[in-house]
């Protein structure tokens, strides 16, 4: 090994997106916070409500732990518990909160 680092934000943004299309939802979160450029293929997808193949479905449920402003969000395939922050309005003030194809 000559000790070289590898520069992973400069991928082909296709290339990119056909590696999240494999990720699990967590994992494709924690992608986003990689560097901007994975951040803003992240960030285009969701716009453009692209969804990856069939995940695992996480549950998510309202936690007076997380409080008003976030959800809990259970991963089956991880067996591990997420806390995810949610922007305003606080929950109380929401009429629902659902998982899409979960």
């Amino acid at each position: 090994m000559d000790g070289s680092v590898t520069d992973w934000s400069g991928l082909p943004d296709d290339i990119l997106s056909l590696v999240f299309d494999l990720l699990e939802c967590t994992d494709l979160l924690r992608s986003a916070a990689v560097c901007s450029a994975w951040r803003k293929v992240f960030s285009d997808a969701r716009n453009l409500n692209v969804c990856p193949r069939r995940q695992t479905p996480c549950l998510l449920y309202c936690t007076e732990a997380a409080g008003a402003s976030a959800v809990g969000m259970y991963s089956l395939l991880e067996r591990r518990e997420y806390t995810i922050p949610l922007p305003d309005p606080p929950i109380s003030n929401r009429t629902w909160i659902g998982s899409s194809h979960g």
